[in-house]
């Protein structure tokens, strides 16, 4: 069996504290959610493709939604999330006695920027994340000043470039975490009472009679059925997603509802309203607030358990996706799914759920929801935030899970105080394999999210 020599060529000498210094192979790099820098490139000239295309779909999607103040704001969250994400890295690389030379807002040409101690702080034209810059991540990077080695990244001991390495997973789990604890103890958490509930009858559904009004329905009539189909309000299940689903997906087609009024079953027709959406596209609307849940709050104490074991319960489904989407027999399904994108094979979005979802279509999901009830798109960010945490440890470069397998290799293969070092040179083959299968599913989520776009209601 042979083993693949990844060790550095270079030569290394011990300084006078006695840690061992490569003084041939120095630098510096950028940190990036889902992507850091492989050393083959300037960072202060890069702009990662994998973020950009992101943010060009990000600024579409708001051109394309007519500045709705929810995609706004759900855009926001996103670069928030990013932001925190590099501040995961920036405040444990500091913690650690590493040198970060820089800490910004946005990507691409600098808009303003101070400097306060070894840190360069500022602001950058793309406002929709952000990067921290840490000396020396691996052997190719080059140092401008060679005194700066004992406090980069590579010279650092293996607990400590770990915990730097994962500080944004680490800091998205904190962020669901406390998402749910806002669900559970704040705002709290809606729960299913089984059936969809008439808060109000419209009288009007734009500039028509509502269609509920004039069937008869009343304030506290329950749907039970659609088109013979039970409810049950489940989101994600045969419930209430499909329920809104069938009715906006049906403008001006008779549908037969079952209706429980004072512990009789009763049936109607009912045609939901051609409603014309500000992106151009026409729904059904058939003029009724409903309601399928309570809202139930915990105190603090049974929210923080709450909250851990709903993170433990997205983990194995986040993996589980991965899985399903990288699988044989999925990917031949994801290529069918390109090649008919808007055509007559297409079902409304559902034909592949399997897929990723770029960030325009995930904003627009999540403003979706916020219609509907904000708790649900808080905890979509919360699940989303357990995903990309996930993702981005995936053991392979650029991601941070590929800093953390070369870490622990390297403790592996050290030997009596000698520090073994990868030389990152030779994986730079596989990280550009999977630099390009992050542009492929970039580039396909986002032409999918156009042509067919997911929708949960």
């Amino acid at each position: 069996m042979s083993t693949m020599n990844l060790e550095a060529p270079e030569p290394e000498t011990e300084s006078p504290s006695g840690a061992v210094i490569d003084l041939r192979n120095d630098g510096s790099t950028v940190t990036e959610l889902a992507a850091t820098d492989t050393g083959l490139t300037d960072p202060k000239k890069r702009v990662n493709p994998f973020v950009a295309l992101s943010a060009v779909g990000a600024l579409a999607v708001l051109v394309i939604s007519g500045g709705s103040y929810r995609v706004l704001l759900v855009a926001l969250s996103f670069g928030a999330m990013i932001l925190l994400h590099e501040f995961g890295h920036f405040i444990t690389a500091r913690l650690t006695g590493m040198k970060a030379t820089e800490f910004f807002v946005g990507f691409g040409p600098r808009v303003w920027s101070f400097k306060r101690g070894d840190t360069e702080y500022g602001i950058k034209a793309l406002p929709l994340g952000g990067y921290v810059k840490i000396l020396g991540m691996h052997n190719l990077d080059r140092l401008e000043d060679p005194a700066d080695e004992p406090r980069t990244y590579r010279q650092a001991t293996f607990p400590r470039r770990v915990l730097v390495a994962s500080a944004g997973t680490l800091m998205h789990m904190l962020i669901a975490f406390v998402i749910f604890l806002i669900l559970y103890s704040g705002t709290g958490r809606l729960i299913d009472t089984d059936n969809m509930q008439i808060k109000a009858v419209s009288a009007t559904v734009g500039s028509v009679a509502s269609p509920a009004s004039a069937a008869g329905l009343r304030n506290g009539d329950r749907i039970y059925t659609v088109n013979g189909n039970r409810i049950t309000g489940t989101v994600g299940s045969d419930g209430l997603t499909d329920l809104l689903q069938v009715v906006q997906s049906n403008p001006g087609t008779p549908l037969e509802f079952g209706i429980v009024r004072e512990k009789s079953l009763i049936t109607m027709t009912i045609v939901p309203a051609r409603v014309t959406l500000a992106n151009g596209a026409t729904v059904g609307r058939i003029g009724v607030t409903s309601d399928t849940f309570q809202v139930i709050r915990e105190p603090v104490a049974d929210g923080v358990g709450h909250s851990i074991g709903q993170i433990g319960k997205a983990l194995p489904q986040t993996f589980s996706a991965l899985g399903a989407f990288f699988a044989p027999r999925h990917l031949k399904t994801y290529g069918h799914s390109l090649v008919n994108a808007g055509g007559p094979q297409a079902s409304n979005g559902t034909q592949d759920p399997n897929r990723f979802m770029s960030l325009p279509g995930t904003v627009n999901v999540l403003a979706d929801a916020s219609r509907v009830d904000i708790r649900w798109a808080l905890e979509l960010f919360a699940i989303i935030n357990v995903f990309v945490g996930v993702f981005n440890m995936l053991p392979v470069l650029p991601l941070d899970g590929g800093h953390v397998l070369i870490a622990f290799y390297e403790r592996l293969r050290s030997r009596k105080g000698r520090r073994y070092r990868v030389d990152v040179a030779k994986l730079m083959p596989l990280t550009y394999a999977v630099v390009t299968i992050l542009i492929v599913i970039g580039i396909s989520s986002l032409y999918l999210d156009i042509r067919n776009p997911l929708k949960l209601f």
